[in-house]
């Protein structure tokens, strides 16, 4: 054993002398050499080595009898960058911002690089330039680059890629090309169906039969966007009961955000038009994406216009009888919204608004209204379990009555606001008199839809046993199984007796329906036990409301165990005892793992020196060629 340990020492020390003395000298002469291809050429000189060398060149020949081997060494190899990390790359849609980009070198030392920023999609523009250049950065080094970025108001909430492209020159003048990608999460606000009509107003009123009349209307931009060639016509003008009175129908017009803009129409009554009211639809068109056909918004808004009959000339100087007009006073249904796929209570109050007409016969009829989605016309509801006509024998001047009903929201929507209409059929009697005719009267209210959020965490992956100071790895799934987009999904480790590689909470973002992100981390057990822990996914739903889902996982954490099989022959003491040599084991262990040690430690530190007068000889190299 005594040997053993002088063999080791000796080892040792001619290793550390040949580190100090020998090998600096050779990364001297190594730092003579200058890039060049590996050659062979014959020859028949008998001389055993020679050097050769110009003003730019040196190298190192070996000669032999019958061949000749040049060997060179290139002074640096090529740069390469990651993508350490990604700050400001949370942008709201129609503002510009600022996004850093810190990369590190993990390659060798870089002189210059040339960075250029690009979008495939084309949606990001970059006001102050799309390329950057960075310059020395030594290999392990970091650099922090920056672009003012500029998303349109219009563009959808959603992840999308930007892309650096890399030019990077090293110190002999080598370039080389690399492409990084890196993701921004966009958010938008704006509502659909935005521009509204906030009033309108007409010059006359009751207005009849040949009336030349002036219709004003007020549109609002609340669609938290600027609104250009929105199209506005005014439907309902064949003459029947309306007509334009040499004037314009449709406008196209601009709309800057949350601004309002006044249209009018002047119009002429005519024959057809009724006792009470005529409704006449106003078209409202425009693209949230001019240069996307997907994104038109179309839908009508109701204008409706009071009207009266002239009198007729009769025998009798009684005066006509006016229908009354019954509304709906309030309405309610639940909560903020409905869910798709679920039932909800409808309540409705109605009341008839005359002070001296009797509703006779009234028949009220609630039905889901047509509402236009994508290509398709869509019925978001649908009554259940019951019928959706209801029966009133008679509605006193001033009276309401209160009608409930459940109705059930289509499973499959899409989350917007859809329409229900309700439907008033009656007779009436005024002061005694019954009405001329029966009157069908439509009014609607329109009733928010969300679907149900429905993201699932899986089962965390990970093993069953671990070592107390080694890594596990844990990984978990997350889909999003529901009809709607989830936002803002963040996931963590939380619990007692491990500590994570990843100390921060992970940033995901957006998962639209149908998608699967995942979730990857180690944890490093602190004590021997069973180790608990929970995986937590925080997120918002398509409402906003933030939630909350929890996953526990649990392993058994054990003690390292080194069994070492060549500790078993004649010499190795017994209960910790020093054998016939004196020599113990376990002083045997710490001077071989001190060997090994120090062995490492020393080809390290000679690696270095080598590679920092390399550096430095193609810094003076790169000098003289600037001088040149």
């Amino acid at each position: 054993m005594k040997d053993l340990l002088k063999k080791i020492s000796v080892f040792i020390t001619a290793f550390l002398i040949a580190v100090v003395f020998i090998i600096p000298d050779f990364g001297v002469l190594a730092d003579t050499t200058t890039p060049d291809s590996s050659s062979t050429s014959t020859s028949t000189s008998t001389s055993t080595s020679t050097s050769t060398s110009t003003s730019t060149t040196t190298t190192i020949t070996t000669i032999t009898t019958s061949t000749t081997t040049i060997t060179t060494k290139p002074i640096e190899g090529s740069p390469n960058f990651i993508i350490s990390s990604v700050s400001g790359n949370k942008i709201e849609a129609g503002k510009t911002q600022t996004i850093s980009i810190r990369l590190k070198n993990v390659g060798d030392d870089c002189k210059r690089s040339t960075i250029s920023i690009s979008d495939e999609k084309g949606i990001f523009s970059f006001p102050f330039g799309e390329i950057q250049s960075i310059s020395y950065i030594d290999e392990n080094d970091y650099q922090t680059i920056s672009y003012e970025v500029s998303t349109p108001d219009y563009t959808s909430s959603g992840r999308y890629s930007l892309k650096l492209d890399l030019t990077n020159i090293n110190y002999d003048k080598v370039s080389s090309t690399q492409s990084l990608s890196f993701y921004v999460d966009v958010k938008n606000n704006i509502k659909m169906g935005g521009l509204e009509v906030s009033s309108y107003s007409t010059d006359k009123v009751d207005v009849k039969d040949g009336d030349a009349f002036l219709l004003t209307v007020k549109l609002k931009n609340n669609s938290g966007m600027n609104i250009t060639g929105a199209k506005i016509s005014l439907g309902g003008l064949d003459g029947t009961k309306f007509a334009m009175n040499n004037g314009l129908s449709s406008y196209t017009v601009d709309v800057a955000k949350d601004a309002e803009i006044t249209l009018q129409f002047p119009l002429v009554a005519c024959k057809g038009i009724a006792s009470i009211r005529e409704v006449l639809p106003l078209n409202i068109s425009y693209y949230i994406n001019p240069n996307d056909s997907a994104t038109k918004q179309e839908y009508s808004s109701n204008i409706t216009i009071s009207c009266a009959k002239p009198a007729e000339t009769t025998s009798t100087t009684e005066p006509k009888v006016f229908a009354p007009k019954i509304i709906i006073e309030k309405y309610s249904f639940g909560g903020d919204y409905v869910t798709g796929g679920k039932t909800f209570p409808l309540s409705l109050t109605i009341k008839n608004t005359s002070s001296n007409a009797q509703i006779q016969n009234l028949k009220v009829t609630i039905q889901g209204g047509s509402s236009s989605a994508g290509s398709s016309s869509v019925v978001a509801f649908t009554p259940a379990n019951s019928s959706n006509s209801f029966f009133f024998k008679a509605l006193n001047a001033n009276a309401s009555e209160n009608i409930n009903i459940e109705m059930l929201a289509k499973a499959d929507a899409t989350p917007n606001s859809y329409p229900i209409e309700v439907v008033f059929n009656y007779e009436y009697t005024v002061n005694g008199r019954k009405g001329d005719s029966v009157e069908n009267v439509t009014e609607t209210i329109n009733i928010p839809l969300q679907q149900e959020d429905r993201l699932e965490v899986n089962q965390p992956e990970l093993q069953e046993t671990g070592m107390v100071g080694q890594e596990m790895p844990i990984s978990v799934g997350i889909v999003n199984k529901g009809k709607s987009s989830v936002y803002n999904v963040t996931v963590d480790i939380v619990g007692e007796g491990f500590t994570k590689t990843s100390a921060a909470a992970y940033y995901i973002g957006n998962i639209d329906s149908g998608k699967e992100e995942s979730y990857d981390n180690s944890i490093v057990p602190n004590a021997e036990g069973q180790v608990k822990g929970e995986i937590v996914v925080t997120y918002e739903d398509s409402n906003g409301k933030q939630k909350e889902i929890r996953k526990e996982f649990s392993f058994n954490a054990m003690q390292m165990v080194i069994d070492d099989p060549s500790m078993t022959g004649s010499d190795m003491p017994v209960n910790g005892d020093v054998g016939n040599n004196g020599t113990s084991p376990v002083l045997i262990i710490i001077i071989v793992v001190v060997g090994v040690v120090v062995l490492g430690a020393a080809g390290f530190v000679a690696f270095k020196i080598i590679k920092k007068r390399k550096f430095k000889k193609a810094q003076e190299i790169e000098d003289d060629d600037e001088v040149l």
